[in-house]
């Protein structure tokens, strides 16, 4: 998939502050599948478009379309993410779609449903946690 993390291992994502923990993989230890997904998920949705030099059509506008805000924004914008969320995961379908390599199910994308969105008032900002289903019919949690 275009722009993964193959050599990293994705280990935390802090649901308050949005840093995000990762581990260096030993030389000749592969990523697992669902690694491999959820790092291209969360690649998707964090990559600013245009600023991945080698897959600039990748990203999305999250910052500005989920940062902060004043209170009298947060319902209407709340009710907008499961559209934005719909966009994210037609697009890394599509691309999944277009590789030569034949995936497995365990790496293939077959949905992405926000589990929840939160907007904490102490900091204006959104707490978002995403289920990621693959086509093996597992699933994952993703908090951003």
């Amino acid at each position: 998939m275009a722009g993964t993390l193959t050599d990293w291992h994705l280990i935390h994502i802090n649901s308050i502050d949005g840093s995000t923990e990762f581990s260096l993989n030993d030389l000749n230890e592969g990523t697992s599948l669902q690694n491999l997904l959820i790092q291209t998920v969360i690649k998707r949705i964090l990559t600013v478009p245009g600023s991945d030099a080698e897959y600039p059509q990748i990203g999305s506008n999250i910052g500005n379309l989920y940062g902060t805000m004043t209170l009298d924004e947060v319902d209407e914008t709340r009710a907008l993410f499961p559209v934005f969320l719909k966009t994210i995961k037609d697009d890394v379908i599509a691309e999944q779609e277009l590789l030569d390599s034949n995936l497995q199910p365990a790496e293939r994308l077959l949905d992405l449903v926000l589990h929840s969105i939160e907007f904490d008032e102490s900091f204006l900002g959104w707490i978002i946690k995403i289920k990621v289903v693959t086509e093996a019919n597992q699933e994952f949690i993703i908090s951003l």
